[in-house]
């Protein structure tokens, strides 16, 4: 047995406890309620970086999960990732929605002219914004039905998102996300 199938044997004995199992069994649930009141913590905790942050986190694990599934089939953890990723959507969805509109009341002082200048950075963090909010609000089985192969179309502009999510924190720099 190779060190890698011993890694991957750990890994997927790891994934089946009891305690693994009943993370993913609660995790759905509580990432796609728990994520309703996110904006709602924002009172009292003003940081816009920490929901940029666990935003930007969590879009990286739902870019990821699919190519490691793929690649790895055989790792029972990417699998049960794989299972959730509508949910850390939503979650993300929200952080980024609360990042954004946090941002936008508090640091930037209700000013248009940050969000319309392709200079600023600010400008690619609002159609990141946009665009996640367009996905949360499609993010239900209702909406796959009603928009039937738009909706995969729609939701593959997650990787508009990213992108638009690297360039904003790439301007933002040595400051972070604000």
């Amino acid at each position: 047995m190779s060190q890698m199938s011993r890694y991957i044997d750990l890994l997927n004995q790891w994934s089946q406890s009891k305690w693994v199992e009943s993370i993913f069994k609660w995790g759905k649930p509580t990432l796609i309620y728990g994520s309703i009141f996110l904006p709602f913590s924002y009172f009292f905790s003003h940081d816009t970086r920490m929901f940029g942050s666990i935003s930007f986190g969590l879009l990286i694990a739902i870019m990821m999960v699919r190519p490691l599934t793929e690649v790895f089939p055989e790792v029972l953890l990417f699998r049960k990732v794989l299972s959730i990723r509508r949910a850390l959507g939503i979650a993300m969805g929200m952080t980024a929605l609360t990042h954004g509109l946090g941002s936008y009341y508090y640091s930037l002082a209700h000013t248009w002219g940050f969000l319309v200048d392709p200079k600023m950075p600010y400008f690619y963090g609002g159609i990141a914004v946009i665009f996640s909010t367009l996905l949360l609000i499609t993010s239900n089985n209702s909406s796959v039905a009603l928009l039937g192969k738009k909706w995969k179309w729609l939701h593959r502009c997650i990787y508009i998102i990213f992108y638009m999510v690297c360039v904003h924190v790439a301007f933002l720099g040595h400051r972070g996300v604000d």
